[in-house]
């Protein structure tokens, strides 16, 4: 998922596929995969940030707070 969130990728392919992509493998993350990301995430960048919250939008579960 990093690849995509860290990546330079233009803001079009973002929107139309990559947000998609990290939105399915974020849906299969286990509560030990949350609790990783919920550590890691202080660790990375304002746009890194920005794209996981826009990730969360849809999943409807308690990690998204």
């Amino acid at each position: 998922m990093n690849i995509y969130l860290k990546g330079n990728i233009s803001v079009d392919y973002w929107y139309d596929e990559a947000l998609f992509i990290c939105e399915e493998l974020l849906e299969k993350f286990s509560d030990d995969d949350w609790e990783k990301l919920i550590e890691e995430s202080s660790k990375e960048s304002d746009e890194w940030k920005k794209r996981l919250v826009e990730c969360l939008g849809y999943l409807h579960n308690s990690y998204e707070l």
